[in-house]
């Protein structure tokens, strides 16, 4: 359960409305850079199997050092997470940053394997800073064990979010256009995700709302979606037909 592209504004309760979609394969067309906000540097977008050879594993220094990297990129972030969640930590949503970072490592080794293992069914992008490497966003589209496609690791680094009343497209939109245009081009018309209903999520619930995912609410669909152990009142499973 990691998809979050946090915010500083004040978290409401989440609502779904009917919006036009927006149209994936035009935005994933369009040049990155035309749509970033303001900043004083070179962003490059990676493959993970651009990073790593894919016959790395976890026992090599580079996959060791990504994971390391990934890590220290995300630490901000769960402190965002965290503070947001404080607002409702009455409904359980208290420390979701620190939740989430406890099971970071292991969960991105899993993930980075996947892709390395089958990367025609799995994609991880990561974007990075030109200069220095330093990771400031990241998205993965990976094949889960129930068939479909599932969206996970979304993060922005603050500097690359959106600013609010822009007229750009915004990184988030473009990263998220991509996995779905990759999700088309092997054939699976159907991609999934989970998130948080509230403390730090909303922005990125808003942003899948855009693009026509829904959340799915029957029992036997979220039993297909979400393991047992993960599901709960403040879980949102969420599909989105393409």
């Amino acid at each position: 359960m990691n998809v979050s592209m946090t915010s500083r504004m004040t978290p409401s309760d989440v609502s779904f409305p009917e919006t036009p979609k927006l149209n994936f394969s035009e935005i994933a067309a369009m040049n990155v850079h035309d749509i970033l906000p303001k900043i004083n540097r070179k962003i490059v977008i990676k493959n993970l199997t651009e990073i790593l050879d894919l016959d790395s594993d976890e026992s090599h220094s580079k996959f060791q050092q990504l994971i390391g990297e990934f890590l220290i990129f995300l630490m901000p972030i769960h402190k965002e997470i965290n503070h947001a969640s404080e607002i409702y930590a009455d409904e359980g949503y208290g420390h979701q940053g620190s939740r989430m970072a406890y099971y970071r490592p292991e969960s991105l080794k899993r993930d980075f394997k996947k892709v390395l293992k089958d990367p025609e069914h799995n994609d991880f992008l990561l974007v990075t800073d030109e200069k220095s490497g330093e990771i400031l966003g990241t998205i993965s589209l990976l094949l889960c064990d129930n068939g479909l496609l599932e969206l996970s690791n979304f993060y922005l680094a603050q500097e690359l979010r959106r600013e609010k009343d822009s007229d750009k497209i915004g990184l988030g939109k473009y990263l998220l256009s991509r996995m779905l245009c990759f999700s088309k081009e092997i054939g699976h018309n159907e991609v999934f995700l989970t998130s948080r209903r509230k403390g730090g999520f909303e922005r990125a619930l808003n942003l899948f709302t855009q693009f026509g995912f829904k959340e799915v609410t029957k029992p036997e669909e979220v039993n297909r979606l979400v393991r047992p152990e993960y599901q709960s009142s403040r879980t949102i499973p969420m599909v989105l037909t393409i």
